[in-house]
C-alpha cells in the first residue's frame, strides 16, 4: 500500500524548521520532511566513515531492523536504488526510511484531484507481471528494433522460436497476444506475449485466455513504469532483524500536504538516470586515447586503429574480443569516443580484476546511446543491455526438471557442464539465433573425430620429415659395411663431407624458409602443403639415383627445402583448423609422426639400403600429394585474410558443426585478424609488438638450438660409436629413435595439460643432467674411436670398416655404459619437446596475417643453428673432445632454462590470433 503514496512526499514543500539545515540537501529535505533530524542521525549511524555511500549490506542490517516482510523490503531496495549502484546514497538511504516509516497504509485517501496510480495486482498471483518483468519485457522490445511503436510478426518470430515450445502453443501464444489482429505486437502487447511464454516454460498450463491479472496489469499507464532493478542483496539474505520503533505515519505526509505549507505535493517526473560508471577525469583521459588512434579523424575507431591499444593491455584476446561486443552496441564495426572510452574502463576493470559483464547494465550504457523516455511511458525506458540474450531451456532426459528464472533467463552465463542434471542449450537471440544453437553432445564428438582424422591425415608428411632427418644414420652405418650406390659406383666420403650430408638438409630450409612463408600467405596453406610435396619428390628422386657425392648433396638441399616449408604450412595450417581445447594435443601430432618417421628409416635401414629407402620415401609423398588435393579444406582464417567470409563459413562448418556459435567465431576471427593500418604480411612485423614477440621467439630458437638436439638427432650413429665404441652402433640408435618417439607420446599427453612451458622447462633441466652426466663419463674414460668411416683408397669398395674387437653384450653388462645410454635415451625423450614447442608456441603468439612470415624467420633461425652445429662437430670434437662437446650442449640447455622462465609467457589454451 505504502508504494501508492510515495508520488505524494517525494515533491514535498522543504519544511520551513529544517529548511537551514546546511547538512541536508533540498532533495533530503523534500523526501525527509519533519523527520530529517531523526534520518540524518541514522545516516550517520549507518555511514559512520562518512564513505557516503552506504553498501547493501550494512543498508540492509539496519532496514532490517523495521520488522517488515522480505517482500516489503526488496521493493524499498529497488526504488532507493534506481540506477541500480548496488549501494545507497544519501538520497537513497532517505528514501528507504521515508519508505519503512509509511509501512502502515495512510488514514486519508489522497486529495481527488491528485489521484494515486492504481495498485498492483496481488503479488501471488502467477500470471501478475512485477515492474521488473515489464522493464525486462520492455527492453527485448526495444532490442528488436520497433517500427511505429510496433514489432512485424517476423521480427518476433526469432525470439518465440527459441523458446523451443510446441508450434501448436506459440500459435496460441501469438493469438492471445495480437489483441487487435494487425500481425503485428505494440509494447503491451509484446509484453503479454513474453510473460506467457516464460510462464508456459515454468510448467504452468497454458491459458485459454488472457489472465485476468495480466489484462488489469497492462491496462495501466503503459507497459513500463521506468527502471526497477533487482536489488544486489536480497531481502532472504538480510541478516536477523532485531526490533526497531517504527515512525508512526503522519496524517499530513500520507495525505500527501505538507504540514508546514499546507500545499499539495506534486507528481513525480521518473527517477533520474543511472549516472555514467565513467568519470569525467576518466573520460578526458580516455578521450586523448581516442584522439591519437583515429587516425582519419571521422570520430570513430576501427579495430584496426585500436588493436595495438588493446593488444598493449596484454589481455586474452577472447577477452578483448568480448569487451569490443559489448562497447559495439550497433555491430558497425567501430566505436564512438564514449564506446571507446568505455572499452578502455572495461580492459582496466580487467586489469584490475573485475571481469566484464556478459552484458551491460543501465548505467553502463553511453549518455548519448540511452533512449529518449516513451510517450506511453511515466519514466525513462531502460536501453536493452546488450544485443544479444542468452536463454536456457531443459531438454529434458530424466523426469527431473530444471526451474528457470526470470532473472536467471535473462542474465545468466553458461554453466558448466558438469553442474548440469539435465542436457542445457545455449541459445543465442540474434540475427542468426537457429543457426547458432548449441551442438547436442554426440554432434560436437562426432566433429571432434573429424577435425582429429583430417589433422592426423595432414600430419603424415611429417613421417618422411622424420625419415629425411634420420637418414644420415642409415648411410652412416652403410658406408662403414659398402659403399656402392644403385649403379655400383663407389662413395668415398671424408669426415667433413660426412657433415655435409648432415647439415645440407638444414641449409636447404634456411634458404626457403623465406620464400615459403610468402607463397603460404598468398596462396593459402593448403596449396603451400601440395607444393610441399612436390619438392619432397624431386629431392629425394636425386639421391635415390646418385652416382656421386654431389647429387646427394642435391638431393639433400631439396629435402631441406620442403622441410623447411612443411614445418610452416602445417603448424600454420593445424593451428587454425583445430579447436582451442585440442590444439595443443594436435600439434604435436606432428611429433608423434615425426618420430615414426625416425624409427622407420633406422629400422629400414637394418634390411636395406640407403638408395632403397629413398624410393620408399619418394613412393610416399606421392600418395600424400593425392589425398591433399582430394581431402583437404583450406584454413577458415586464411580465407576470412582474404575475405571469403561465406567460404569460412562453410569450411568451420565442416569442423565445428553448424550449432557451435559461428558468428561468434567468424566475428573474432575478423577482429583479431584485421590488418593494422592496412599493412599485410611482412609490413605487419614491424609494429611494436610483434617485433617484441618475434626478438623473443628468435631468442629461445637460439639458446634451445645451441643445446645439441640437432645433433644428437642427425648424428646419432657417430655420436654413440664415439662415446661407447663397443656398442651395436645400429641397435643403439634404433631405440635411440624409439625413445624420440616415447616422448613424442609423452608430450602429446601433457601439453595441454601442464602447459607448454612446464614442459619445456622440464626438458631443459633433465637434459642439463644428462648432457652433464654423459661429458663427466666421457672425461673419466677417453674414446679411441676414430671418425672416418671409410678411408679413400683405390678401390674403396673392398675396404671394410670394422672398430676395435669388443663384446656387445659385457658393453651393455657395464654400469658406465648403461648409464650413459640411459642418458642418451633421457636426452632422446626430452629433444621432442625442444623441437616441438618453439615452433607451437611461434604459431600462437602471432594473429594469422603474420603467422607464416614468422614461422618462416624462425624456422631460418633454428636451421642456421643447427647447420652450424653439424659442420663444427667434427671440429668441436678433435678440439674440445667428445666430453667438452656433451659440457657445452649441457651448458646451453641451462642457458636456455633461464631465458624461458625470465622472458617465454604460456599460451595453453588461449586462442590463436
Amino acid at each position: 500500500m505504502f508504494l501508492a503514496w510515495l508520488p505524494y512526499y517525494s515533491k514535498a514543500t522543504v519544511p520551513k524548521s529544517v529548511g537551514g539545515n546546511r547538512f541536508l540537501g533540498r532533495t533530503e529535505l523534500r523526501v525527509a520532511g519533519d523527520q530529517a533530524g531523526q534520518f540524518e542521525a541514522w545516516y550517520k549511524k549507518v555511514d559512520s566513515s562518512g564513505s557516503g555511500a552506504i553498501q547493501a549490506g550494512p543498508a540492509a542490517g539496519f532496514l532490517k531492523k523495521s520488522g517488515l516482510n522480505d517482500n516489503i523490503l526488496s521493493k524499498i531496495w529497488d526504488i532507493s536504488d534506481p540506477g541500480g549502484k548496488g549501494y545507497l546514497d544519501k538520497t537513497g538511504f532517505f528514501v528507504a526510511l521515508k519508505m519503512v516509516s509509511l509501512g502502515e497504509p495512510p488514514p486519508h485517501p489522497p486529495p481527488p484531484t491528485k489521484p494515486p496510480p492504481p495498485q498492483q495486482a496481488a503479488s501471488g498471483g502467477v500470471w501478475t507481471r512485477t515492474p521488473t518483468d515489464r522493464v525486462r519485457y520492455d527492453q527485448i522490445f526495444n532490442t528488436l528494433g520497433p517500427e511505429a511503436n510496433k514489432l512485424h510478426g517476423n521480427k518476433v518470430r526469432g525470439v518465440m522460436l527459441n523458446s523451443k515450445l510446441p508450434m501448436e502453443i506459440l500459435g496460441k501464444i501469438w493469438d492471445l497476444a495480437d489483441m487487435d489482429k494487425d500481425g503485428s505486437l505494440d509494447r503491451a502487447e509484446f509484453s503479454i506475449a513474453m510473460h506467457l511464454i516464460y510462464k508456459v516454460l515454468e510448467n504452468n498450463p497454458m491459458p485459454p485466455s488472457i489472465p485476468q491479472e495480466m489484462l488489469s496489469s497492462a491496462q495501466r499507464a503503459g507497459v513500463a513504469q521506468g527502471p526497477v532493478p533487482a536489488p544486489l542483496a536480497p531481502p532472504s539474505q538480510m541478516p536477523p532483524p532485531n526490533t526497531l520503533k517504527q515512525q508512526p505515519a503522519k496524517d499530513n505526509l500520507a495525505s500527501g500536504v505538507d504540514a508546514t505549507s499546507g500545499t499539495t505535493a506534486e507528481k513525480p517526473q521518473g527517477p533520474p538516470p543511472a549516472p555514467w560508471v565513467i568519470s569525467a577525469a576518466e573520460k578526458a583521459r580516455y578521450d586523448v586515447m581516442f584522439h591519437n588512434a583515429d587516425l582519419d579523424k571521422d570520430g570513430y575507431v576501427s579495430g584496426q586503429e585500436i588493436k595495438g591499444v588493446f593488444l598493449q593491455s596484454g589481455l586474452p584476446q577472447m577477452v578483448l574480443a568480448h569487451i569490443w561486443n559489448l562497447c559495439d552496441m550497433k555491430q558497425t564495426g567501430k566505436l564512438t569516443s564514449e564506446q571507446f572510452a568505455l572499452a578502455m574502463w572495461f580492459i582496466q576493470q580487467k586489469l584490475a580484476g573485475t571481469d566484464p559483464p556478459a552484458a551491460l547494465t543501465p548505467e553502463m550504457i553511453p549518455p548519448t546511446m540511452r533512449p529518449k523516455p516513451a510517450a506511453e511511458s511515466n519514466g525513462p525506458l531502460i536501453t536493452p543491455p546488450v544485443l544479444l540474450i542468452n536463454w536456457y531451456f531443459t531438454n529434458a532426459t530424466t523426469s527431473h526438471s530444471l526451474t528457470v528464472s526470470l532473472r536467471s533467463l535473462e542474465n545468466a552465463s553458461t554453466p558448466p557442464s558438469s553442474s548440469m542434471t539435465t542436457t542445457s542449450h545455449s541459445l543465442t537471440v540474434s540475427r542468426r539465433s537457429l543457426e547458432d544453437a548449441s551442438t547436442p553432445p554426440s554432434s560436437s564428438m562426432k566433429y571432434s573425430f573429424y577435425q582429429v582424422w583430417l589433422i592426423m591425415t595432414i600430419s603424415t608428411c611429417y613421417i618422411i620429415f622424420g625419415m629425411n632427418i634420420g637418414w644420415p644414420n642409415t648411410i652412416y652405418l652403410h658406408l662403414a659395411v659398402d659403399n656402392t650406390t644403385l649403379f655400383d659406383t663407389h662413395l668415398n666420403l671424408s669426415p667433413s663431407q660426412l657433415d655435409w650430408i648432415g647439415s645440407s638438409s638444414t641449409i636447404g630450409g634456411a634458404v626457403m624458409v623465406i620464400p615459403a612463408g610468402w607463397i603460404v600467405g598468398k596462396l593459402g596453406r593448403r596449396r603451400g602443403i601440395i607444393i610441399c610435396a612436390f619438392l619432397h619428390t624431386l629431392g629425394w628422386l636425386p639421391i635415390a639415383l646418385a652416382i656421386n657425392y654431389y647429387m646427394i648433396i642435391l638431393g639433400r638441399l631439396l629435402t631441406g627445402a620442403s622441410m623447411a616449408m612443411t614445418v610452416v604450412c602445417t603448424r600454420t595450417y593445424i593451428a587454425e583448423l583445430a579447436s582451442n581445447n585440442i590444439r595443443g594435443i594436435m600439434t604435436t601430432s606432428l611429433d608423434l609422426m615425426r618420430g615414426f618417421g625416425y624409427i622407420s628409416v633406422v629400422a629400414l635401414g637394418m634390411g636395406t639400403t640407403w638408395y632403397y629407402i629413398s624410393f620408399i620415401c619418394t613412393a610416399g609423398i606421392f600418395i600424400y600429394t593425392i589425398v591433399a588435393l582430394l581431402v583437404f579444406p583450406e584454413s577458415p582464417t586464411y580465407l576470412i585474410i582474404q575475405g571469403k567470409k561465406e567460404e569460412a563459413r562453410e569450411i568451420i562448418v565442416r569442423l565445428r558443426g553448424t550449432r557451435t556459435g559461428i558468428e561468434k567465431e567468424l566475428k573474432e576471427l575478423e577482429l583479431l585478424n584485421q590488418r593494422e593500418d592496412g599493412r599485410r604480411g611482412w609490413r605487419a612485423l614491424l609494429s611494436e609488438d610483434n617485433l617484441k614477440s618475434l626478438l623473443t621467439l628468435i631468442g629461445l630458437f637460439i639458446t634451445v638450438g645451441l643445446s645439441g638436439i640437432s645433433v644428437m638427432t642427425v648424428a646419432t650413429t657417430r655420436l654413440l660409436k664415439t662415446t661407447i665404441p663397443s656398442l651395436d652402433a645400429s641397435l643403439t640408435t634404433l631405440i635411440n629413435m624409439v625413445a624420440i618417439l616415447c616422448g613424442s607420446l609423452i608430450l602429446f599427453i601433457l601439453v595441454d595439460r601442464i602447459g607448454r612451458r612446464w614442459c619445456l622447462r622440464i626438458s631443459l633441466s633433465v637434459m642439463t643432467v644428462a648432457y652433464t652426466v654423459l661429458g663427466t663419463l666421457s672425461y673419466l674414460e677417453p674414446s679411441s674411436f676414430q671418425v672416418n668411416v671409410l678411408p679413400s683408397v683405390a678401390n674403396a669398395s673392398d675396404v671394410i670398416y670394422n672398430t676395435e674387437e669388443s663384446n656387445t653384450g659385457s658393453a651393455f653388462l657395464s654400469l658406465k655404459s648403461m648409464i650413459m645410454v640411459s642418458c642418451f635415451i633421457t636426452i632422446a625423450v626430452c629433444m621432442t619437446t625442444c623441437l616441438s614447442v618453439p615452433f607451437m608456441l611461434t604459431g600462437e603468439y602471432f594473429p594469422s596475417i603474420v603467422r607464416s612470415q614468422v614461422l618462416s624467420i624462425c624456422i631460418a633461425v633454428s636451421t642456421l643453428i643447427s647447420s652450424l652445429l653439424l659442420q663444427l662437430y667434427s671440429i668441436m670434437e678433435s678440439t674440445i673432445t667428445i666430453s667438452g662437446v656433451y659440457w657445452c650442449y649441457g651448458v646451453m640447455s641451462l642457458v636456455s632454462l633461464v631465458y624461458l622462465s625470465l622472458f617465454i609467457r604460456e599460451t595453453n589454451q588461449r586462442s590463436v590470433g
